[in-house]
C-alpha cells in the first residue's frame, strides 16, 4: 500500500502468507490518536474491552469487522491527517498492539487464520 507521501504502511514488515495463515504488521508513530479496535490486548498484557464505564464485556471481536483509524496532527505545518485500515475476513482475527521499551514506534499486528 503506497500513500501520497511515497511510503508504505507495511514498511520493514512484509506480509507473511502461509497455507492457512496471514500476518500483517503496520508501523505507526507514538503520539497518535487511535480509534475503533474493539477488544484488544497489548504486548504488556493491557486489555481494552468494548464495554463502557470500566465494565468488561462477554463479547469479543470475532465475527465483527476489524477497522481502525489513526489521527495525527503535525504542529509545524498546522495540518492533520487521518488514515484507516479496514480488514474484512470471516475468521477470527488476533490484533496486537506492540510497543517496545524506548521505541518511537507503535506496531499493530493482524494475525488471521484462513477458514478452510
Amino acid at each position: 500500500m503506497i500513500s501520497a507521501e511515497n511510503c508504505t504502511a507495511l514498511h520493514g514488515f512484509p506480509p507473511m502468507f502461509e497455507d492457512q495463515y496471514l500476518q500483517l504488521t503496520i508501523v505507526l508513530q507514538l503520539g497518535i490518536s487511535m480509534y475503533g479496535l474493539g477488544e484488544v490486548r497489548t504486548s504488556s498484557g493491557f486489555r481494552r474491552d468494548i464495554g463502557t464505564g470500566g465494565v468488561g464485556t462477554i463479547y469479543t471481536i470475532y465475527g465483527s469487522y476489524s477497522i481502525y483509524s489513526e489521527h495525527r496532527y503535525n504542529a509545524s505545518i498546522r495540518h492533520s491527517q487521518t488514515r484507516g485500515i479496514f480488514l474484512f475476513n470471516s475468521a477470527s482475527p488476533d490484533i496486537l498492539l506492540l510497543i517496545q521499551t524506548f521505541s518511537s514506534v507503535l506496531l499493530i499486528e493482524y494475525r488471521l487464520i484462513r477458514a478452510p
